[in-house]
């Protein structure tokens, strides 16, 4: 959302560095949190986010938008060492 850009600027500029902090804001709040979320949480399974801001709390906060036909994807089985695939 339009106040979560606007958030996430303020924390990640400094007067000093001038943006160059902004990468490890976008890390700490949004990379950090999805991806707890996509091997242990509510994105399993896929979906979409949205990123909005927790006022009372002053920090991020996500609105998870599952997708109904969404499954675990599965992967491919390993292959074999090229060793192996000669014999």
């Amino acid at each position: 959302t339009p106040e979560a850009t606007r958030w996430l600027g303020e924390k990640g500029y400094d007067d000093a560095f001038g943006a160059r902090p902004l990468a490890r804001a976008i890390q700490d709040h949004i990379k950090k949190p999805l991806a707890d979320e996509i091997l242990f949480g509510k994105l399993k399974s896929g979906g979409t986010v949205r990123v909005l801001l927790d006022r009372e709390a002053d920090k991020l906060a996500f609105e998870f938008i599952m997708d109904a036909d969404a499954k675990p994807k599965q992967l491919p089985p390993p292959r074999k060492p090229k060793s192996e695939e000669s014999v």
